[in-house]
């Protein structure tokens, strides 16, 4: 044994030291075996480390592999450690096989998912024990989810919860749901399609039923089917909790909704675009009532209230409950709404369709809004978990510009990361400048020509870019992104992943214009990422101008008609979740809508999703556009 792996023996060891004067040491049988009793507390660990130092080969790797087995739970780092102690080569199968499990569980916990592969590759499951087994699906699924790989994920849990060794657990079912939930909508109903595994069927029947864009009567109708076919199943008495609140929680059914909307003045185009997806949801509910008169829900009148040129936004919403309003949809602009709170004597629900600044203490008043701050902490977010830790922050010189950078940046910082320098750009079309700065390619200029002039003659000069920075944030419009993101192709950043917000992406198809944001990752609602419903062909048919900028307000208006009635129920439950074309929204405590969206990146001017894999290799999807092109 090496002298590295003897100092790695005395560091586990020295903490048992104490112990060692008043513990016997039990012989050890040589031919242990993984049924043996793995230890379960404190003192036996401790036992077993000790014997592991004064034991010989091959005695010694087998008491290692139980200590690094009961470690992988709460110390992966000793986990690891131990692992580095073993001679595998007196293993019998089931001891290599443990040996194999342990080191993909600790790879998966250090978040290394290629070496986890290589690990889990060296295993054939044919071949191994039913507890074996067992251990080998939950780490697939784990690593499929890391990976992005949800289909997958989903088989092998459900593997795993069939195992007929070792009952499914609650966390386990809860684990098989989550996989379910994150899995694209289309894959989702190809997995339906094409499943066998009657266990799997009622899971994924009901995944379709919470994800659908249906009116909630319908959806309530549908679950009460569900549960009567699928009665004594695993699924149906592991019901997720948000569906138990669901169906408990009687949904709110206002009589008389207000919507305070700008609809006349500078702003009248946003306004009415969240008005007629408002409106579109509620003919739709009409439909649905008269078709399907046992799944029809009472539906309000709907007052209208213009916002524009209000002295007093907080008297308005005073007005609106005075005459009857039972609940309260707007304002929209920020400003309006932050003076409408002022208003104490309101005590009727209220959705606010925007974030306000300020602390807000009515119980009954939630937000929602497309706030462009959120998505740049989502994008730093998701960035972070791909495995970056040096960005440089672009975003136009201006006071929303401003705002994106700090929302980055603020929660960089919290994940504990730093952003390496903050740039802004002008919008007067010298991208070149803004992109050369910021990756120092003309510091780099300004180094070859103090060499030049000192040396007395011109060198033959590559000027590089600053090599600390692994990835790069930037906001602004279609336009903007347009040049700035080959302006820092040219300055040799073309290797280095780029996200951004949905700002950049107007939802109007442009295949050659928008060439120029090619490998961009961004965060898309789903109307805009290709999601399809009857409610957004109803809207898209009825409103062209819902195909162009304005596309994001008719998704507000349309998603607030299909949130109203939940939001007791969403907030009640933690995890409960509404499928929408804004995005995957909850309701965390704080009652601020949160809007989970698509990740998407450009390959060949078109959206497209990006997968964990291609996240975490950038040269993958380099590659795609290679081959396309």
């Amino acid at each position: 044994m090496n002298p590295h792996s003897w100092a790695k023996i005395l560091l586990l060891a020295l903490p048992l030291t104490i112990l060692t004067a008043c513990t016997s040491t039990p012989r050890v049988d040589s031919t242990f075996k993984q049924s043996e009793a793995k230890p379960t507390q404190t003192a036996d660990i401790n036992t077993l480390l000790i014997r592991a130092t004064r034991a010989r080969e091959p005695e010694r790797s087998r008491l290692y592999l139980q200590a690094a087995d009961y470690f992988k739970s709460s110390n992966i780092s000793r986990a690891a450690d131990l692992l580095d102690l073993i001679d595998q080569t007196s293993f019998n199968r089931q001891q290599q096989d443990q040996f194999l499990l342990t080191q993909v569980w600790v790879q998966l916990e250090n978040n290394t998912a290629e070496t986890a592969h290589q690990w889990l590759n060296a295993i054939n499951r044919n071949t191994l024990l039913a507890t074996h087994q067992y251990e080998f699906d939950t780490l697939s699924a784990r690593l499929a989810d890391l990976e992005g790989r949800y289909g997958d994920a989903i088989l092998n849990w459900n593997l795993a919860a069939n195992n007929p060794a070792i009952p499914a657990t609650p966390v386990l079912y809860q684990q098989l749901w989550t996989s379910i939930l994150q899995e694209d909508s289309e894959e989702l109903s190809f997995l339906l399609a094409t499943n066998q595994e009657t266990s799997l069927q009622p899971w994924l029947e009901l995944a379709q039923i919470y994800r659908s864009p249906n009116e909630l009567a319908l959806q309530l109708a549908d679950l009460k089917r569900w549960q009567t076919r699928w009665n004594g199943t695993a699924a149906q008495r592991n019901t997720p909790a948000a569906i138990v609140t669901l169906q408990e929680t009687p949904p709110y059914q206002p009589k008389l909704i207000a919507l305070l909307l700008p609809l006349t003045g500078p702003q009248a185009s946003a306004g009415q675009a969240v008005r007629d997806g408002f409106m579109a949801g509620y003919y739709q509910a009409l439909k649905n009532s008269s078709q399907n008169p046992q799944s029809s829900r009472q539906l309000p009148e709907i007052v209208f209230y213009d916002t524009e040129g209000t002295q007093n936004p907080a008297e308005l919403a005073r007005r609106a409950q005075d005459e009857g309003a039972e609940m309260l949809i707007g304002p929209l602009r920020r400003s309006i709404a932050s003076r409408s709170l002022t208003s104490h004597d309101v005590n009727i629900p209220w959705l606010i369709l925007n974030q306000v600044s300020e602390p807000v203490n009515q119980p009954s008043v939630y937000q929602f809004g497309l706030a462009s701050e959120l998505e740049a902490s989502q994008a730093a977010e998701r960035a972070w978990q791909d495995g970056y830790r040096n960005p440089i922050v672009m975003t136009p010189d201006s006071s929303w510009g401003t705002r994106i950078s700090e929302s980055f940046s603020q929660i960089w910082e919290e994940l504990g990361g730093k952003v390496l320098s903050q740039y802004t750009f002008n919008n007067k079309g010298d991208y070149n400048t803004a992109a050369s700065e910021a990756l120092l390619v003309n510091e780099s200029f300004k180094r070859a020509n103090s060499l030049t002039r000192l040396l007395g003659e011109r060198l033959d000069y590559t000027p590089r870019r600053r090599e600390d920075v692994d990835m790069i944030f930037i906001a602004g419009s279609p336009t903007q992104g347009r040049q700035l993101k080959p302006a820092l192709d040219f300055y040799f950043a073309y290797n280095l992943p780029v996200y951004t917000i949905s700002t950049m992406y107007n939802g109007q198809v442009d295949p050659v214009q928008n060439r120029d944001l090619n490998d961009v990752r961004i965060p898309l609602m789903p109307w805009l990422a290709g999601q399809s419903s009857p409610l957004k062909e109803s809207i898209q048919n009825t409103w062209q101008e819902s195909k162009g900028p304005l596309t994001p307000l008719y998704a507000l208006g349309s998603d607030a008609w299909r949130i109203y009635p939940r939001l007791e129920q969403m907030a009640k439950s933690e995890g409960a979740q509404l499928f929408g074309a804004t995005g995957t929204l909850t309701i965390p405590p704080s009652k601020e809508v949160k809007r989970e969206l698509s990740w998407q990146y450009f390959r060949n001017g078109h959206p497209a999703p990006l997968s964990r894999e291609m996240s975490l290799h950038p040269e993958r999807s380099q590659n795609v556009l290679e081959n396309e092109s």
